[in-house]
């Protein structure tokens, strides 16, 4: 801070107006900097590869990435479907619901695009849900948690799904 008490108007103005022109100064040279001069400095520096060439004992190897949705006139993200899915098998959220909570932020989805983003990771996710049911059956003891689940009308019922079907009927495994 410049003190000022007891000076001039005048001098206060012109330490103003040199500061002023110092920064305006130095903002115009940072601008000229960022600036291409002419057009054709641009294409020069376009032309100019960022990398240098690989060694021809190293091919490069080219891989495009389209990105791909199962829902039309849209493109979700990963995380937009993983969100989805996740409130719904996890969270218990319905998708009316998360409609609703969508629509609430701004983002009008419509139930049928959910469930067809639903849809679309379950086939997605299809052969690893394959993989791990062949691995629990290979096994001899499948370990499980028997926590009852309580529905709607108060009745306790516990999953049995787990367990694979030679070890309720062992006549099949004979045949």
């Amino acid at each position: 801070m410049i003190p000022c008490l007891g000076w001039s108007t005048s001098i206060k103005t012109t330490l103003f107006n040199r500061v002023t022109d110092a920064d305006i100064a130095a903002a115009e040279n940072q601008l000229e900097s960022l600036l291409p001069k002419s057009p054709s400095d641009e294409a020069e520096q376009r032309s100019i590869p960022a990398r240098k060439p690989l060694s021809e004992h190293l091919p490069r190897v080219g891989k495009v990435i389209s990105p791909t949705s199962d829902i039309s006139k849209g493109l979700p993200e990963v995380g937009l479907v993983t969100q989805v899915v996740a409130s719904k098998y996890r969270d218990y959220q319905p998708l009316y619901r998360q409609s609703h909570i969508f629509a609430r932020d701004g983002v009008e989805i419509p139930v049928s695009t959910l469930a067809g983003g639903v849809g679309a990771a379950g086939v997605a996710l299809a052969p690893l849900a394959e993989l791990l049911r062949l691995d629990l059956l290979k096994r001899t003891v499948v370990h499980a948690d028997e926590t009852p689940l309580l529905i709607l009308d108060a009745k306790q019922v516990r999953n049995w799904d787990y367990i694979p079907e030679v070890y309720l009927n062992p006549e099949k495994e004979a045949a």
